[in-house]
């Protein structure tokens, strides 16, 4: 795996802004007994991170699309302090004898939180992942006040 691709993978898992790479600091302590070091813009991580993403997507894909059994999705709407609203996706299902628990999507929802347009937002996930026609509905709805 290459320096940069280290590097994407770090700001991802450690969910880290990908302006990080541009501290003083940290170039410091990356570059200390490797003066050759070349530390990524924020720009490449950006571009890294992407295309890991798509490659997992691609993965995921088809182990939800070859699944034989239940997949079942929670999922979460909010508003961001800007007042941006973002609804994301988990899906949970059993893989080899194994309970799997992953973040499938997470999207800007450019409108209101209404249900026709949350519906809309998860039929469109559906499409993106190949799976459409694999849901049947049950729908619980919790508020928390």
């Amino acid at each position: 795996m290459s320096n940069s691709a280290h590097i994407a993978k770090w700001v991802a898992e450690s969910n880290h802004p990908v302006h990080i790479v541009s501290d003083p600091e940290l170039i410091d302590l990356l570059t200390t007994g490797h003066p050759h070091l070349k530390v990524p813009s924020p720009n490449t991580v950006r571009c890294d991170v992407k295309a890991a993403y798509e490659k997992c997507q691609e993965h995921i894909t088809k182990l939800l699309q070859d699944h034989p059994g239940h997949i079942h999705f929670v999922t979460d709407a909010w508003t961001s302090t800007n007042h941006q609203a973002f609804v994301a996706w988990m899906v949970h299902l059993e893989h080899d004898r194994t309970m799997l628990a992953f973040l499938l999507d997470i999207i800007k929802v450019p409108e209101s939180h209404t249900g026709i347009a949350l519906a809309k937002a998860f039929q469109n996930m559906l499409k993106t992942f190949g799976l459409q026609d694999r849901v049947c509905f049950i729908i619980t709805i919790i508020i928390l006040i």
